[in-house]
């Protein structure tokens, strides 16, 4: 499938094909790479959908995504669409559940805290938090590193990090 057209379809403000696109790479699994290299498209849209379709593959897939940790950590750090960073962190945060990408996970997890989006904050925090409840031995760099948030400019993001800190 052409995943460059499917994932152009609609603007930021939807989902476009996401979820069709998604269904494909989980039927499909060897076409992961092909799905990935959306993310790279000069298509605000296509990044944004790619990253929203690839979360969902993720969620229940995330073995499938060890391998790219690293990249994905660093388009979440430089993408200038918030959407595509949202969706990263998301799967960041799957990723920081599996022994094998936990430490690249933590990191890009870790640098998301001080992004300019409160949605890429709050994927964040959640993804900081459930991690180190898994992790016991992350819990306190985790209370470390979340708690500034508690009085970030964002009462949504504040909110999050208080709940976090409760739950660790």
């Amino acid at each position: 499938p052409d995943f460059e057209t499917l994932l152009a379809v609609g603007d930021l403000r939807s989902d476009g094909l996401a979820n069709e696109v998604a269904a494909i790479v989980r039927a499909h699994p060897e076409l992961l790479p092909e799905a990935l290299t959306a993310l790279a498209s000069p298509n605000p849209a296509v990044r944004g959908h790619a990253a929203d379709a690839l979360e969902k593959v993720a969620r229940l897939r995330p073995h499938d995504f060890v391998a790219h940790a690293a990249a994905l950590a660093r388009r979440a750090r430089s993408d200038n669409v918030a959407m595509v960073r949202w969706h990263l962190a998301m799967i960041l945060g799957y990723l920081a559940l599996l022994p094998e990408s936990e430490a690249v996970a933590w990191r890009g997890l870790r640098d998301l805290l001080g992004d300019a989006s409160p949605f890429v904050r709050s994927w964040a925090v959640s993804g900081l938090t459930v991690a180190s409840r898994r992790a016991s031995r992350r819990a306190a760099e985790a209370i470390r590193v979340i708690g500034p948030l508690t009085s970030d400019p964002s009462p949504a993001v504040a909110k999050r990090a208080q709940t976090a800190l409760r739950a660790l």
